[in-house]
């Protein structure tokens, strides 16, 4: 794992150990997966080798590290529907953040301390963070997931809880939190599936709404956090401080 991300078997009381992955903005800088690749020392060196950029549009430079202790995701292209989403690498043996799984039948957890941006308006932009099949921002994309959204022309703003169960034709639901997203806020984000396939969502430590895949066992989600442009010349930003998964450990 690279400096930013710490590796651990957790035993929580009552429960099965788990295996869990911590990553902070520390050393490398995500950028695209090429640039681990690279034969540019300066580009390989500042890499992150656990966390990735991709999204419409998405560039090296659209990520930084702030001074606040966050990495900043700034889309500067400023073309309609562009995105800067952050994901585990998901080449062979890169990571575990994108090769190990993270089924809905392994308890998994994922949780994500993210700050929207104080200065820029947050209007005409999309903001989401979860566990998903693709990185697609779209509330019915995916035929499993479950994830966080805010878009200042849905739901008045407020946080939007949505998942979709996969059947011949998914079923998708989507809770209005009632919390509005508001800028320059610190937002804990967490979602937890339990051992009865019960999926629960968090926001800032307040259970916003519950979900059941009950039958549905054997799906493997990927965590994601992104911002999305909704209108041309929008440039977003989003602060991400901590993203954090973990799972049941299976011998």
């Amino acid at each position: 794992m690279s400096p930013g991300t710490r590796a651990s078997i957790v035993y929580p009381e009552g429960r099965r150990p788990r295996i869990q992955l911590d990553w902070v903005p520390g050393r490398g800088k995500p950028g695209l997966n090429a640039d681990v690749l690279s034969a540019t020392e300066s580009v390989r060196a500042i890499a992150d080798e656990d966390i990735e950029i991709t999204g419409s549009n998405a560039v090296s430079g659209d990520t930084l590290h702030d001074i606040s202790g966050a990495v900043r995701l700034l889309n500067g292209v400023g073309g309609a529907t562009d995105s800067v989403i952050l994901g585990g690498h998901e080449d062979a043996n890169q990571s575990g953040w994108g090769v190990f799984t993270w089924g809905i039948d392994q308890e998994t957890e994922f949780e994500v301390l993210l700050t929207m941006d104080s200065v820029d308006p947050i209007a005409n932009t999309t903001t989401f963070a979860g566990l998903k099949l693709t990185n697609a921002a779209a509330l019915a994309t995916n035929n499993d997931q479950a994830f966080f959204r805010a878009d200042d022309a849905i739901a008045s703003g407020a946080w939007q809880a949505a998942f979709s169960v996969g059947q011949s034709t998914p079923i998708d639901t989507i809770y209005d939190t009632g919390i509005v997203a508001s800028k320059g806020t610190m937002w804990h984000l967490r979602i937890a599936f339990d051992k009865d396939l019960v999926c629960r969502m968090y926001l800032n430590d307040t259970h916003v709404a519950s979900n059941s895949w009950k039958g549905r066992g054997g799906v493997d989600l990927l965590p994601f956090v992104g911002v999305l442009e909704d209108t041309a010349g929008t440039v977003p930003r989003l602060f991400v401080h901590r993203m954090a998964i973990s799972r049941a450990l299976n011998l």
